[in-house]
């Protein structure tokens, strides 16, 4: 009896679970490792203005503690903007590579034709 029912190659059906699983992997270990920066990099900040403030000794000191603090403020959100465009073009390239490899599973899922029987007969 011929089998004329397409089948699927569910070899590498597991294979773009694996890709995600991986890519996943790598994305959260980069947001963990960014934000463990980040975290570090505010709490020495954070440090190095409570010093500094409790330094204050005079007006004048405190003038220019206030105006520094004005500039610190300008810089963090500078770098938060920076930061925020890093992580927007990261999405978009998460995106496209989720994308990529729903597409090449979709495509190895995709119904194959079996092998035909041969008709030809054995001969005794």
């Amino acid at each position: 009896m011929s089998n004329s029912y397409p089948y699927a190659d569910f070899s590498k059906m597991f294979e773009p679970v694996q890709k995600l699983v991986e890519l996943n992997v790598a994305k959260f270990d980069q947001a963990v490792a960014s934000q463990t920066a980040a975290s570090k990099s505010f709490i020495e900040q954070a440090e190095a203005q409570i010093k500094s403030a409790t330094e204050i000794q005079s007006y004048d000191a405190l003038v220019a503690f206030m105006k520094e603090q004005t500039e610190v403020a300008k810089t963090n959100m500078e770098q938060l903007i920076a930061e925020s465009k890093t992580a927007t073009e990261e999405v978009v390239a998460y995106s496209q590579e989720v994308q990529k490899i729903l597409s090449e599973s979709v495509d190895a899922a995709k119904p194959v034709a079996p092998a035909k029987e041969s008709t030809s007969k054995k001969v005794a």
